[in-house]
């Protein structure tokens, strides 16, 4: 649109031959209108920021300055609504699950880092001396 303006303004002056400043008006005429648009599109296509958690179904969150600490305070949240769900799920000891089930399950609670070592090692401890008395 700016070569447009600039190729209007040039054919209007050299076809009426106007003065400097007629030519100065009629430039400033012909940029309005690219002006206008390059307004509106700055703010329809402005990226915003977003933050998002990963997932088979990703959340994204509108991440501007004002929304910022409830977004981290909602991710807060969920990260730690899901790890005590899953210790809740899988730190036990069951009796109808396998041992080494139950074992695999804890490994990964420790990779996740959602039990420390003492941890696992403390319910490992507990499901081997299971399996020791069970004599499985």
């Amino acid at each position: 649109m700016l070569f447009n303006s600039i190729l209007l303004t040039t054919i209007i002056n050299t076809e009426y031959q106007l003065s400097y400043n007629v030519g100065m008006i009629v430039f400033f005429l012909a940029m309005s209108p690219t002006l206008i648009v390059t307004a509106i599109g700055n703010n329809e296509f402005r990226k915003e920021n977003s933050k998002s958690l990963a997932a088979s179904k990703p959340l994204f969150f509108s991440y501007r300055k004002k929304e910022m600490v409830e977004v981290d305070a909602f991710i807060g949240n969920i990260k730690e609504s899901k790890k005590q769900f899953f210790l809740n799920e899988y730190y036990k000891v069951d009796h109808l699950i396998p041992v080494h089930t139950q074992i695999s399950r804890i490994h990964w609670l420790y990779e996740m880092k959602y039990i420390s070592e003492s941890d696992a090692k403390f319910i490992i401890d507990e499901l081997e001396s299971k399996r020791i008395i069970e004599g499985l």
